[in-house]
């Protein structure tokens, strides 16, 4: 059975708020595939860097083989961050990274733990597959975000979503569909 680490948006992450309805969706769809792994990232409310980064390096080290990893809002943007900067000792199958913002794209996404190096992509090369997924008319996070991580990120496959879906409260079946490819 694959191993994913979904690591959870921003904001409250209570019941039915934030990443919880799309965790539960993927864990449904995927129970017989995939076992689903979601640390609960600390203080989400007001959220720093170098916090969600042990939260993450603590999860890593706890694995054995392949991973997917999967990154949510925040998330995504923390993993990205995590793999241009840190040293990963277990193999990644899969980069997913699901409405992630692009600190420092303008004046109104400036948070200067979460912005990344000029070289990030760098290493993101060794990972095999990268693959965004963002709705066109989110209204949290604006599709351009994602054009930026693409600019950098030659090998990234896109998904653009039709709609505004930003929590993807009703699941992501073309999510299910690129973690049932072989």
């Amino acid at each position: 059975m694959e191993t994913i680490i979904f690591v959870h948006s921003a904001g409250p992450q209570e019941g039915r708020e934030g990443s919880g309805p799309l965790i539960d969706y993927l864990k449904k769809e995927c129970i017989n595939s995939h076992s689903v792994i979601h640390p609960t990232m600390p203080t989400p409310m007001d959220p720093f860097y170098a916090e969600w980064k042990e939260e993450i390096r603590r999860t890593l080290d706890l694995m054995e083989g392949e991973v997917t990893l999967i990154g949510h809002s925040l998330g995504g943007s923390v993993l990205l961050k995590y793999l241009a900067e840190e040293r990963v000792n277990i193999p990644i199958n899969k980069l997913i990274s699901i409405a992630t913002p692009y600190w420092g794209i303008n004046g109104e996404w400036q948070r200067k733990d979460f912005i990344l190096t000029p070289n990030f992509s760098e290493n993101l090369s060794k990972i095999p597959k990268i693959i965004f997924f963002h709705s066109k008319l989110d209204p949290i996070v604006p599709l351009e975000h994602m054009h930026r991580f693409t600019e950098h990120i030659h090998q990234a496959i896109v998904h653009e979503l039709e709609g505004d879906a930003h929590l993807f409260t009703d699941g992501l079946p073309e999510l299910v569909e690129v973690l049932r490819e072989v």
